[in-house]
This record gives structure tokens, C-alpha cells and sequence, in this order.
């Protein structure tokens, strides 16, 4: 998708992979990540999206005036590889546990992801980041997703286990109004 169509997407789903991030890699491996590109850093992408928005809307979004200006497009933030971060989430975590939506997007389930999530990104990148994106868009929900499940070994090289990968995707379906969503305790 070009930048330009970005602008006109109904829903935007911002992928982060948290082995690009210093600190992550700092709490796993006791090394900073290695051949980063500082233009490619979540806090950097969020600014040239704000700015194709505001391009193209005429939005005022680097003032943060107020809600009238919030962006209405959903967007669903989603911090890939979870199962490389066994090690610095807490195991009762609930991003370690795979997704119950029976019928409609369970959405207790994903409110607590969606607070977990945010803790750690406030760690990791900074309070910043969430501060943009709570500041510049209408709806928004962090996740936490893994496209294998489990970290490969010489057990299990090719076995994977997908855990929340659908999560993201029902939350802009559900934002669409495409499905139902319910709280479920």
C-alpha cells in the first residue's frame, strides 16, 4: 500500500517488533539491538503517520488542540514475536494466554491486553509513543501477537502455534461495526 492510500485505510494496523527496541533487547540479551535503523523506530514511523494525516486531512495533529482533531481511522498497535519475551513478561500475563472470542470480540480480554500491552510499551519505547497515539487518534487498542507460538528449537524447528494473531483484525472488524463485540468476565 502506497503512503497516500495509508490515509484512506479504515483501519491501520501498526506492527512493532520488539527486538528492534534497545531496551527489550537489553533486558533479553544484556546487548542493545543491533544494526537499527533510527528511522525506523515505532516513535519515528507514528510521526511520518501523523504527518501523512495531517497532509492529507489538514489536520492540526502536532498540536494535540483537542478531540475535533483526533484521527477517526482505528488503530490497532501490535507487538509481534510475544513468545521471544517469555523471559521479561510476567507469566500470569495475559498475553501468554491464547484469545476466547466465542461468537463476538470478547472485550474484557482484549482490554486487559490492551493495558498490558501499553505497560510495556511505556517501558520500552517510552510514555511518549502511547501518549501520541492516545492524543492523535479516536480508537486505538494495543495487542500482543506471535505469528509461531513458541521460540523454534531443535524440538520444535517447524511447529507453530499462532497465539492472538486474529486479536488485532477483530478489533478493526469490530470497530467497523463488521462484528459484535461483548464483555465477557
Amino acid at each position: 500500500m502506497q503512503a497516500g492510500s495509508l490515509s484512506h485505510a479504515h483501519g491501520i494496523i501498526f506492527m512493532i517488533d520488539p527486538l528492534q527496541l534497545d531496551s527489550v533487547c537489553q533486558q533479553l540479551f544484556n546487548r542493545n539491538a543491533t544494526g537499527t535503523d533510527p528511522q525506523a523506530h515505532p516513535e519515528r514511523i507514528l510521526e511520518r503517520l501523523l504527518e501523512l494525516f495531517e497532509r492529507r486531512h489538514g489536520l492540526h495533529l502536532l498540536s494535540r488542540l483537542g478531540v475535533g482533531n483526533k484521527i477517526n481511522v482505528p488503530i490497532a498497535i501490535a507487538v509481534s514475536k510475544i513468545d521471544a519475551l517469555s523471559t521479561i513478561i510476567d507469566p500470569s500475563s495475559p498475553l501468554n494466554m491464547t484469545g476466547e472470542h466465542h461468537n463476538a470480540l470478547n472485550l474484557t480480554d482484549a482490554q486487559s491486553v490492551s493495558t498490558e500491552v501499553s505497560r510495556y510499551l511505556r517501558q520500552w519505547i517510552g510514555a511518549n509513543f502511547c501518549n501520541n497515539i492516545e492524543s492523535s487518534f479516536s480508537h486505538f487498542q494495543y495487542f500482543g501477537v506471535s505469528a509461531l507460538g513458541h521460540q523454534p528449537d531443535a524440538a520444535h524447528p517447524v511447529v507453530t502455534s499462532p497465539l492472538r494473531v486474529e486479536d488485532p483484525f477483530l478489533w478493526l472488524l469490530y470497530k467497523t461495526n463488521l462484528i459484535k463485540g461483548k464483555k465477557i468476565r
